[in-house]
């Protein structure tokens, strides 16, 4: 009689443990789609953020180096003793768009410091200290640029782009 038992009984336990294995095996599914999705989103905004860096970093060289032509040309007329008072002449242009290029260059120098930190904007705020000392004597060193564009290559190649996850 006791062998009657012994079939129901072991059916029921492999039931149980199939039951508990399929429960352990949709848990352990739920976890790793999660950890999926968190990956998946943390790799779009880094993409994201990188792209809008160098769309910035684009901006910024691009207006570092108006800023350069602008300061050039100015100074070349100073060299020549042209002067705001000899009435409004090209070289009355020429300071006032160097001045306008460096109200510009200092907004998008600000944003780089927020969005890149301080390495990235240290490099932009020496290239505009470099392009501001250019006179006859101390023309713009032909380099002047690497700096900046080597620390925002390395800002960019580097993984200091925080994942979400891992600020919360």
């Amino acid at each position: 009689m006791a062998w009657e038992w012994v079939s129901p009984l072991l059916t029921a336990a492999v039931g149980v443990a199939g039951i508990a294995g399929g429960a352990w095996t949709a848990s352990e599914g739920r976890k790793s789609q999660a950890e999926l999705l968190h990956r998946q989103a943390d790799g779009e905004a880094r993409r994201e953020i990188r792209a809008e860096k160098r769309a910035l970093y684009a901006r910024a060289l691009g207006e570092l180096m108006a800023f350069a032509e602008a300061s050039v040309r100015h100074r070349n007329f100073e060299e020549k003793g042209f002067t705001l008072e000899d009435g409004f002449t090209e070289a009355d242009e020429a300071f006032e768009k160097r001045k306008a290029q460096l109200l510009t260059v200092g907004l998008v120098a600000a944003e780089v410091a927020v969005v890149a930190g301080l390495e990235v904007a240290q490099a932009v705020y020496d290239v505009i200290d470099e392009i501001c000392s250019i006179s006859a004597s101390r023309p713009l060193p032909e380099r002047v640029f690497s700096k900046v564009i080597a620390a925002m290559h390395k800002d960019l190649s580097s993984d200091s782009i925080p994942c979400a996850r891992c600020a919360s």
